[in-house]
């Protein structure tokens, strides 16, 4: 298989990331978005480097601003904490409880 980049871009919109894509798997990407994804031009897209969201303390950010849920700057590892970051940003949607301090987006 020819490897042809590394993170395709989607119509400018949907992110994938993966280690490596080979035609057919980009062909199958496609296929994919143009299933899934109402509206995306699946021939449109574009090579970039990994891009993620981190934070200079590299903590998290899960907290709530009036109507606004943030939950951001996960360094590209937050996948790994998905239950708990999903506990906290339900608690915070319904009222339930604040988020820990060290997530505070004031912090």
């Amino acid at each position: 298989m020819e490897t042809i980049l590394d993170t395709v871009v989607i119509g400018g919109g949907a992110l994938i990331r993966g280690s490596r894509w080979c035609r057919v798997q980009l062909a199958a990407l496609q296929d994919y978005a143009r299933t899934w994804l109402p509206g995306v031009d699946a021939e449109s897209f574009e090579a970039i480097s990994c891009t993620y969201t981190t934070t200079p303390d590299e903590d998290f950010i899960l907290d709530r601003i009036g109507p606004v849920l943030i939950g951001a700057g996960f360094s590209g590892h937050g996948f790994k904490f998905t239950p708990v970051v999903g506990r906290i940003l339900a608690d915070l949607a319904t009222g339930t409880r604040p988020a820990p301090q060290i997530f505070s987006a004031a912090r």
